[in-house]
């Protein structure tokens, strides 16, 4: 039987933020579809970027700190840790529409 509401693992790997991080993050926070966990894994290990994320209070993100390992190996390592039933990937400058969760999970009739 399919879960009626599956989990889904948004995976970010970032290593710096270009000013637009805590909006991306907040993309994804704020879906209308809020079953997730949020891995981001900080590429190198930045203090910057960990400093933006401990700002952030919700305990869907699950933040992991790497050293510099790139871009393909962390979302390797994030799948790896990753609980869900389907994953997501968004990268540090992108933003996601409110509804994107929840269209791409009607449209396939998953929900």
């Amino acid at each position: 039987m399919i879960n009626p509401e599956p989990l889904i693992s948004v995976i970010m790997g970032v290593n710096r933020d270009e000013g637009n991080l805590h909006k991306s993050i907040n993309s994804i926070l704020n879906q209308t579809y809020t079953n997730l966990e949020f891995i981001i894994m900080n590429d190198g290990n930045s203090d910057e970027v960990s400093q933006i994320i401990n700002q952030i209070n919700d305990n869907r993100i699950i933040l992991v700190a790497k050293e510099k390992i790139g871009l393909t190996a962390c979302l390797n390592a994030g799948i790896d840790k990753s609980k869900g039933d389907y994953i997501a990937r968004q990268d540090a400058g992108d933003f996601s529409k409110q509804d994107r969760f929840l269209n791409r999970l009607s449209f396939y009739k998953i929900i």
